[in-house]
């Protein structure tokens, strides 16, 4: 019983890994630019601060 258990997590593992790396990209898509304007941000402020 362990055995099957084991083997059928292994099988789940890399689904739940895709499914988990497809939302990551989703949310990095959709909220990619606020992230780009953020970064550019935050360097701006730490050139105006050094």
């Amino acid at each position: 019983m362990n055995c099957s258990k084991y083997s059928n997590f292994n099988l789940l593992m890399p689904l739940i890994l895709k499914a988990m790396m497809r939302k990551m990209i989703l949310f990095l898509l959709i909220n990619g630019h606020f992230l780009v304007l953020f970064y550019f941000l935050l360097q701006s402020s730490l050139l105006s601060v050094s």
